[in-house]
């Protein structure tokens, strides 16, 4: 498969799907980037990350955040400042855990973790998540589920 890097899609600046290889390049070089702090879509998808990168940081009006199909093993604890955020999907990666931290982004419907190697008992902090609606654990390496979970009444997932 070829490498894509498209600025936009649909004509909207604000919305970034980067796959392959050339992400990283994208990625070293945010100065060429538009104002990052306007973004509200990044779709980083196989594109070879270890991590996910600094720039992201800046993403604080980000609505939807996936990255997939990398060897991500961390989520960094700045994500719990995106205010916005309603879909974090970080599927096929190795996240061997999900920080308790993230669980006050009460704007956050769609939670997506499936093929990592999360283990033991899953946040119990979990009940922070008051808008989620989607929870994606399949394929991980969990002993259970916090008994939080009962409290998130718009889950159906």
């Amino acid at each position: 498969a070829s490498d894509v890097y498209k600025r936009q899609k649909q004509g909207n600046p604000y919305e970034w799907c980067l796959m392959g290889s050339i992400a990283q390049d994208v990625l070293l070089q945010p100065s060429e980037w538009p104002d990052l702090s306007k973004l509200r879509v990044l779709r980083l998808c196989d594109t070879y990350l270890s991590e996910i990168p600094q720039c992201v940081s800046h993403m604080e009006s980000i609505v939807e955040l996936k990255i997939i199909g990398n060897t991500i093993n961390e989520i960094p604890i700045y994500l719990n400042r995106f205010t916005h955020l309603q879909t974090l999907d970080l599927s096929y990666n190795k996240l061997i855990s999900f920080p308790y931290e993230l669980c006050t982004i009460s704007t956050l419907r769609v939670l997506r973790l499936s093929n990592n190697q999360l283990s033991g008992v899953f946040i119990p902090g979990i009940r922070g998540l008051i808008a989620l609606e989607e929870l994606w654990l399949n394929n991980n390496q969990l002993a259970s589920i916090s008994p939080d979970i009962d409290k998130l009444q718009n889950l159906h997932t």
